[in-house]
């Protein structure tokens, strides 16, 4: 097992370990530690939330459209339907009124 610099006093035993090492280490991983920025870190958690977010919109937007066309078919079948029950009822009276003037001419 190979030992890393400033750990040789923990695999061999070595109660007299440089103090200075370990401080050198400890430094090394601050630095290590400061290049990490959080700001940063958040910021691009924050917008992979709201690009999430706005995808989920998207998606809903979409749906929302889907079922307002379906509605306005509905309409328009509704509306059809009506016009030709009506048509309909029209062509109904329209025959009545003829036979009750045929029946007159007679």
């Amino acid at each position: 097992m190979s030992a890393q610099p400033g750990h040789d006093h923990v695999l061999n035993g070595d109660s007299n370990f440089d103090m200075g090492n370990l401080k050198t280490e400890m430094i090394l991983l601050q630095k290590q530690l400061s290049k990490i920025n959080i700001s940063s870190l958040v910021a691009e958690m924050v917008s992979l939330e709201k690009k999430n977010t706005d995808e989920a919109e998207q998606g809903l937007d979409a749906e929302l459209k889907e079922v307002e066309l379906s509605i306005d078919a509905l309409h328009k079948a509704i509306a059809t339907a009506d016009e030709e029950e009506q048509k309909e009822s029209q062509d109904v009276t329209t025959v009545d009124e003829e036979e009750e003037s045929d029946g007159r001419a007679l």
